[in-house]
């Protein structure tokens, strides 16, 4: 069974679909296949805060703290007892939000089709563009007007339009890349 009582975050790895429970204790990454067949978990080290957004690029996933800096790196596993290993940390740097208040992203995406590839992430009603490998913010956009007020996911479809939900309005809302060319 695949459910979980505080899903955060779900993104598609290698055919199969992963995802973090902060509710359990220690935090778990799970690997359920697309009919939604749990196939394993992995432990998160203690020192992991609540996971608000979880991102893939084919080689890695990234795992974004609600409300710290901290973005984590984690080698998926796709078959066996293990859901993957966490390999590294990132905090996020650059000055401004969300290295202010609020801390953290609740939605994260990657964005390969960029030059360089990104990591969007986004907290409220603005995202921010930061380099995969040192978590440096490359800028920042704000969503003005609202809605979206209150991103909570966020998925890359066709490398150019990025669909977002919003837990404010539950509704589900689409934009363009904010890098990509007019």
């Amino acid at each position: 069974d695949a459910t979980s009582t505080s899903v955060e975050s779900l993104v598609q790895y290698g055919g199969k679909l992963f995802y973090v429970d902060n509710a359990s204790s220690p935090k778990k990454l799970h690997r359920v296949t697309l009919d939604g067949t749990m196939e394993a978990h992995s432990d998160l080290p203690g020192f992991v805060s609540d996971i608000g957004g979880l991102a893939a690029d084919g080689a890695t996933l990234y795992a974004a703290e609600r409300s710290t800096n901290t973005i984590h790196k984690i080698t998926p596993s796709t078959t066996g007892g293990s859901a993957g290993t966490l390999t590294g940390s990132i905090n996020a740097t650059g000055g401004g939000p969300p290295f202010g208040s609020p801390f953290g992203f609740e939605g994260l995406v990657y964005a390969p089709a960029s030059s360089p590839a990104l990591l969007i992430g986004s907290k409220y009603g603005t995202t921010w563009r930061l380099d995969p490998v040192t978590a440096n913010v490359v800028g920042g956009d704000i969503i003005s007007p609202g809605p979206p007020f209150d991103v909570t996911g966020m998925t890359l479809v066709g490398g150019s339009i990025i669909y977002m939900t919003d837990a404010a309005t539950q509704a589900v809302y689409k934009a363009a890349r904010p890098d990509a060319p007019p």
